[in-house]
């Protein structure tokens, strides 16, 4: 046994949250819900329900379309300190459960990034507010601007946190993806967000004309985009090879390992780059 009380060589024993740490989370999320109201708070379930099912493991990116309709839904009329409180309730939700792999590192490290991570979707719907002035069409039509400039805020620098940003969801959808190319994965989220804040406004029977003609315009300009990427063939001169080491999650730092690992890796790439050039492995490296 290790002093993480794993057995050397085997897999790693998984830590789920704890019962105090579960019954902590639903006592916050229950007084979120009591300060939002509770038709706020199932819209606010669920739309993060939604996104959630986006990401892996279950990757079902279409609902990434609809999946903020909700959210919405629930803010566009409300002031920037309500739709503050609405977006971090909402940000608790499904940051929580996309980063549901962090509890590997136990039920601290994950709350605490869902807490941090919860503050991007707050910040973002409380400047839409803001910038709304109390309009709820411009409000809603603001939160894909927001929404966007603070998902590619939070991604910068040293400390930043690229996690489950919203374009990511489409990454299985190859034709509207293409736009990334343009715009990174903001383009994506931007299209996606503004698909959502149009669709609210269309439920609402409150869009006109022109936001509906410019999301079409735009969603129909994505996908002419990527089937004119896509048709371009790709030729075959080049080769790719990886190589990647798999350590457990919970890994002790060994600087002998490390040590040899990183020979084992260099041996590696020097068998991959030989095989790409169709000569045959070296001895030292093939048998590496």
């Amino acid at each position: 046994m290790n002093e993480s009380g794993d057995t050397p060589g085997a897999p790693p024993t998984r830590r789920f949250a704890s019962p105090l740490a579960v019954r902590r989370i639903s006592e916050r999320v229950t007084a979120l819900a009591a300060r939002v109201g509770s038709a706020c708070a199932a819209a606010v379930a669920i739309s993060a329900a939604a996104f959630v099912l986006a990401f892996p493991p279950y990757d079902l990116g279409i609902l990434a379309w609809g999946a903020l309709v909700p959210l919405v839904g629930a803010v566009w009329d409300r002031p920037p300190r309500r739709a503050f409180w609405i977006g971090y309730a909402w940000g608790l939700l499904a940051f929580g459960g996309v980063l549901w792999w962090l509890t590997w590192f136990g039920a601290v490290v994950w709350l605490l990034a869902a807490a941090l991570l919860a503050l991007a979707p707050a910040i973002a719907l409380s400047a839409a507010a803001w910038a709304g002035g109390g309009h709820r069409v411009r409000t809603a039509l603001w939160i894909p601007v927001t929404w966007t400039a603070v998902e590619f805020l939070r991604g910068r620098g040293s400390l930043g946190i690229p996690w489950a940003l919203l374009g990511e969801t489409q990454h299985a959808a190859l034709v509207i993806s293409q736009i990334a190319s343009l715009g990174g994965v903001y383009g994506l989220t931007l299209l996606v967000a503004l698909v959502n804040a149009v669709g609210w406004l269309v439920l609402a029977r409150s869009a006109g004309v022109l936001p509906v003609a410019v999301t079409a315009a735009a969603v129909a300009a994505a996908g002419a985009y990527g089937s004119a990427a896509l048709a371009v063939p790709i030729p075959a001169t080049a080769a790719v090879g990886l190589v990647q080491p798999a350590y457990p999650v919970r890994t002790t730092w060994n600087p002998a390992q490390a040590a040899r690992d990183l020979a084992a890796l260099e041996a590696l790439t020097h068998t991959a780059a030989a095989l790409a050039r169709g000569r045959p492995a070296p001895a030292r490296e093939a048998a590496a």
